[in-house]
């Protein structure tokens, strides 16, 4: 028998899940059963949009680990380039505060801001640094060269990430979050494919055996996972 799918399954554990399902029905010889084409034909839609909803995740994701990576980096040059005003040789003192003097006219509150302004704040930031006499300035702090090398280089990759995040929210006519479509995923196979397949499967176990066993495997792994992760959070937890 078939045991139903964990409801508490992550987003991305349900992705991989799904996709193991529909992949174990296309590998079948089940096409001509009278049932699971209509089953699988109207969970192939809501599967798409569900796959896509679960990428946009993971580049949100990526978006504000790329986001972090940057601000570290600015924040790292911000701190270096304050520590050189207070320098006692007056040449390095000097060339730290007009430094500082390009960089206060942004502030550190541009790593706080939204992803958008920040990128055009640092763009703007980077072309003033690039000033003949603010590059001359730099280059007689030593360090500042390379740190001012990470921030760019974090910044285009943030940008990279973004700009391809938002041309595939652009194109996408799906508004619906993964959660929720991971839902009516779980009910369509919860609720119409496991108890048809345990009803054939006890009629015909020699016609769906193969196909039952590999479906019964895959979804009791992703639910060993669960009530795994369930466990450890348990333990974890303060006790009250």
């Amino acid at each position: 028998m078939i045991e139903k799918i964990n409801s508490k399954s992550r987003n991305s554990e349900f992705d991989t899940l799904n996709t193991r399902i529909t992949k174990v029905y296309q590998d079948s010889n089940l096409k001509d059963d009278p049932y699971l084409p209509s089953i699988f034909k109207l969970l192939k839609p809501i599967s798409i949009q569900f796959a896509e909803a679960v990428d946009r995740q993971k580049e949100e994701s990526e978006l504000s680990e790329k986001d972090e990576i940057r601000d570290n980096a600015g924040r790292k040059f911000y701190y270096l380039v304050s520590g050189y005003i207070h320098h006692p040789d007056k040449e390095i003192s000097e060339a730290a505060k007009k430094v500082m003097n390009v960089f206060d006219h942004y502030g550190l509150e541009i790593f706080s801001m939204s992803y958008a302004i920040e990128s055009s704040k640092i763009n703007s930031l980077l072309l003033h640094l690039e000033e003949p006499e603010i590059k001359d300035s730099i280059a007689k702090l030593s360090g500042i060269t390379e740190v001012l090398t990470e921030l760019k280089q974090s910044q285009k990759e943030f940008e990279n990430v973004y700009l391809h995040h938002q041309k595939a929210k652009s194109q996408s006519n799906n508004e619906d979050n993964a959660t929720e479509l991971r839902k009516e995923l779980i009910n369509i196979l919860n609720g119409k494919l496991i108890p048809y397949l345990n009803g054939v499967y006890g009629v015909d176990p020699e016609k769906y055996g193969s196909f039952v066993h590999e479906i019964s495997a895959h979804i009791s792994s992703n639910n060993s996972n669960v009530k795994t992760r369930a466990k450890r959070l348990k333990a974890e937890a303060p006790v009250q």
